[in-house]
């Protein structure tokens, strides 16, 4: 059994997972949807963190080869794995170029040179030098939850349920039965929004060839450490630091909160978020608060010779939580992509197949859910118009 989301329309469900909870929307038509997720988008006042998009499917490099062929060896090791560490909690040799920044493989491809083509864009970018540029970071002003605090806010409460498990979901001649721990309901299509190894146990039985390939897909965990200091503090300048793996130690990187996003803390306090975890360090979610914060402050005063207590400090822990586009995902994303042709409505979405940024999560529901109501009648364009399935 697992925590759900489930919004649903008298025909459509579509299943997320959220922590400690599941919701049930019901009767929510495509378009309110767009007209709500656009004025959510409008009231929180900024960007989310942006993503990376994903289309080409050419053949699979990894990572670490197309960055030491052009940099050399230190230059993963200083800057490619702890950037992708902290990013993806992966490993720069385990993940595929083309999954994860296809326009790397793309832009070698076109110039021979990752160099050439960053000269190149440096003359683009130069003609449209009157054209506003978008800040290197960007979030939700109130902190991710308001996206979906305005965004549920303009749903029918009527069409929401909360806790709900969802033990199974199976296939039936004209569509699914969701079963749940209060019995079943029927529905004509259902979208998939969990984690792919979610996804995997729900269908199980009913496409248990499609659930082998989610199965395949790995996650790794992550850990956040939010400390709070006096802006008296010295820190160097900047937006804070990665760390490579050859320096020994537990913290992935450090963001330096207040400079990044300085409407997150008072002017009189410096607030500092440390990243743990990952495919490295898997064993760190075991580890108790009071340990994670001994290592984390052990670690600041090594790195920034930083020995001031906190003025307050919180642990987050997020088990299974970062997908991995290993070398291969793409192939396996093709391979679901025939398998659910075989499985009609029943869909993907989420940050396990093309794209790991909230951006990317929502495109590929508003993908998921054309896809769905084209296919049931519900949308008057032509076939071909409608988004080709998300895998």
């Amino acid at each position: 059994m697992f925590p759900l989301i489930l919004k649903t329309t008298r025909v459509l469900a579509t299943i997320l997972a959220v922590p400690n909870a599941a919701l049930i929307a019901a009767g929510l038509a495509q378009s309110a949807f767009d007209a709500s997720l656009n004025h959510a988008l409008s009231d929180c006042s900024a960007s989310a963190y942006s993503g990376f998009s994903q289309n080409n499917r050419n053949v699979l490099r990894e990572m670490i080869r197309i960055v030491e062929r052009h940099y050399g060896k230190e230059i993963v090791e200083r800057l490619a794995d702890p950037l992708l560490s902290g990013v993806y909690g992966g490993e720069a040799s385990q993940l595929s170029v083309r999954a994860v920044l296809p326009r790397f493989a793309d832009m070698e491809a076109k110039y021979g040179s990752l160099g050439r083509a960053m000269l190149a864009q440096k003359k683009v970018t130069a003609k449209n030098a009157g054209t506003p540029t978008r800040p290197i970071f960007s979030s939700l002003r109130d902190g991710m939850s308001r996206l979906v605090e305005v965004l549920s806010s303009r749903l029918n409460p009527e069409r929401i349920r909360t806790n709900i498990p969802i033990k199974e979901i199976q296939r039936r001649e004209y569509g699914w039965l969701v079963n749940t721990a209060a019995g079943g309901s029927s529905f004509d299509a259902v979208i998939l929004a969990t984690p792919a190894p979610a996804a995997a146990q729900l269908i199980r039985h009913s496409a248990p060839a499609v659930a082998q390939e989610l199965a395949e897909i790995r996650y790794t965990s992550s850990i956040t450490v939010g400390l709070v200091y006096d802006a008296s503090v010295q820190l160097p300048d900047g937006f804070g630091f990665l760390v490579p793996r050859t320096e020994n130690k537990r913290l992935l990187a450090c963001t330096f909160v207040h400079n990044k996003f300085p409407h997150r803390a008072p002017e009189n306090r410096s607030l500092l978020r440390c990243f743990l975890g990952g495919s490295r360090d898997e064993a760190a979610l075991t580890l108790s608060t009071e340990e994670i914060l001994s290592i984390v402050r052990r670690e600041l005063d090594e790195i920034l010779d930083l020995t001031d207590a906190p003025l307050a400090a919180r642990v987050y822990k997020w088990p299974s939580s970062m997908a991995q586009y290993s070398v291969g995902h793409l192939d396996r994303l093709e391979r679901i992509r025939h398998l659910l042709q075989e499985t009609p409505r029943l869909t993907l979405a989420g940050n396990g197949y093309r794209g790991i940024g909230v951006p990317d999560c929502v495109r590929t529901g508003r993908e998921a859910a054309t896809q769905m109501l084209g296919y049931l009648g519900f949308l008057t364009e032509t076939p071909a118009s409608v988004p080709a399935p998300l895998v």
